[in-house]
Formats: structure tokens, sequence, C-alpha cells
């Protein structure tokens, strides 16, 4: 049985099914800005080449609007280029991983880093973290948001 392509892949009617399945669950909404009106993309947290796009479990996907998508991926390639051109196990590297992962967890609670000082990390620092939260609060904090403080 020959290997599917990507674009294969995209079209095959189990990713549709997989791919609605999420958009259902994030409530046709981006997950990061919210927007219900750009073109919504299924996104994958990571790709296992093991993996076909509807095998990843669902706590790795979650809806992006065009926008925020193009800039999670370039997020992650600069970041990935940054730390590729640092030393295997040198100490930068090894700080550019602990600052991601600090930034993961302080995204959402109490920390140093205050999120208000560096506006321009905001979209870095959520992304990085959504993947740590589970499907049912990030519903929780997706209508939190939309509903705002008197909702």
């Amino acid at each position: 049985m020959k290997k599917l392509t990507y674009y294969e892949m995209l079209k095959h009617p189990k990713w549709q099914k997989k791919r609605l399945e999420i958009l259902e669950r994030d409530e046709f909404r981006c997950s990061l800005c919210l927007d219900t009106d750009q073109t919504l993309h299924v996104h994958h947290e990571y790709y296992n080449n093991n993996l076909k796009l509807w095998e990843y479990p669902p706590h790795a996907l979650t809806t992006l609007c065009s926008n925020c998508h193009r800039e999670a991926h370039e997020l992650n390639n600069r970041f990935n280029e940054v730390v590729s051109r640092c030393p295997e196990g040198g100490m930068v590297k090894s700080l550019l991983i602990g600052i991601m992962i600090g930034m993961q967890e302080s995204a959402f609670g109490d920390s140093a880093f205050d999120i208000e000082d560096h506006p321009e990390a905001l979209g870095a620092v959520l992304y990085s973290n959504w993947y740590n939260i589970e499907p049912n609060e990030r519903r929780k904090l997706v209508a939190a948001r939309r509903d705002g403080p008197n909702g």
C-alpha cells in the first residue's frame, strides 16, 4: 500500500471527520484570538511521521484562525532555527529550552515573568502553553475570555 502524501491526507474522509470534531469542540473559533470570521485551521502541536493526520489525540490538535496559524508556525520555525544553531548539550540551548518551558508554566499562573512588560511575547506564551491545558479547561478559558469579566 502506497504512503499517502500530506495533501492526500488533508482530503481523506477520516481527516475531514477529525477536523470537524476539533472545530466543534473549539466552538468554531480560534483558540488564541477567539476570531470566528477568518478561515479556521486545525493545527497539530507536533508531527510524528508514523501517524496519519487523523491519528493524533484530540489534545494535540487545536483550532487556529489563518493569522494565528501562520504566526504559530513562524514562531515555531524561528525558535527551532535559533535552537538548532546552538551546540548540542550547551548552556545556551538548555537556557532557551528552559525559558520556553518557563513561559509555558507561567502563561496562566503566578510568575516573576510579567507578560504585560513583554506584550510582543504574548502570542508565543499562549501558544506554547496551550497544549498543556486539558481540552475542558481550554473551553472554560475560551468562554471566560469571550464572555469577559462580567460573563
